[in-house]
């Protein structure tokens, strides 16, 4: 049986976590994806934060949202997206090479120096929550943010993390199902590798994405056959036959 990577067997242990050099502190909860820590809801059930931040980075709500209706959280939603943009700069100071040390002689007569960093970095959080560039409540944030990300470098980064999310699990349940089908009993023995590009590929005919590329002789099989009046009424009746056919294995897991 090939084992899905990322998954463990059930021969491998697995490794236990490093507690956060700040666990357990009274009053206070981990933001997983940044590795930082905020004060605690105090709600029971699913964290907040995802949530929050969300809001926050939505540019229609920003804080406004969060202050008119939950101002309790207003302090928690500040630490937080605070926290993510912080997260962000660091690791991109991290990339930045070191600067050379400069001459004496240019350090005496340099007229230009060099802008402090820091302070842009603030400015761009302090310039987004202020509501600049606003949008209406129907407008798309992800289309909002590629437009501005070049003046919220960072914060167009936290967003992309926040609300890559889908709000709904209709999307999740239409893959699940594409792999039931890809993965009938009958082909238990296929590598994970091929189980994504054919479930990929079951989704983009039956969204009628056109391919191209390297996949452009594929494309042209299926469009030459789907011009043949005779090809949908054969896929049609063969879509039949194999649902006819799931349905009786659902209903007796042990026929074939």
């Amino acid at each position: 049986m090939t084992r899905v990577p990322g998954q463990f067997s059930h021969n491998t242990r697995q490794p236990h976590p490093k507690p956060h050099p700040t666990a357990g502190i009274a009053g206070h909860e981990r933001v997983p994806a940044y590795g930082c820590r905020i004060p605690a809801t105090g709600t029971k059930g699913p964290s907040l934060t995802p949530i929050l931040l969300a809001t926050v980075v939505h540019p229609a709500w920003r804080m406004s949202l969060i202050k008119d209706k939950f101002p309790e959280h207003e302090d928690i939603a500040l630490s937080l997206v605070q926290a993510a943009f912080n997260a962000k700069q660091e690791a991109h100071n991290r990339m930045l090479p070191e600067p050379a040390a400069p001459d004496s002689d240019e350090e005496e007569f340099n007229y230009y120096p060099v802008k402090n960093g820091l302070s842009q970095d603030t400015n761009e959080l302090k310039k987004y929550l202020e509501g600049a560039y606003p949008l209406g409540k129907k407008g798309d944030p992800l289309n909002w943010w590629m437009t501005h990300q070049s003046e919220f470098p960072r914060l167009a980064s936290v967003a992309r993390d926040a609300l890559a999310c889908s709000a709904t699990s209709a999307t999740v349940e239409r893959t699940f199902s594409a792999a039931a089908d890809v993965c009938s009993p009958g082909r238990n023995s296929l590598a994970a590798s091929t189980i994504e590009r054919c479930v990929s590929s079951h989704m983009w005919l039956q969204k009628g994405i056109k391919a191209d590329g390297e996949f452009s002789d594929c494309q042209s099989v299926i469009d030459t056959a789907s011009a043949n009046p005779k090809f949908a009424t054969q896929v049609a009746h063969e879509n039949k036959k194999y649902k006819a056919k799931k349905i009786k294995h659902v209903a007796n897991p042990k026929s074939k």
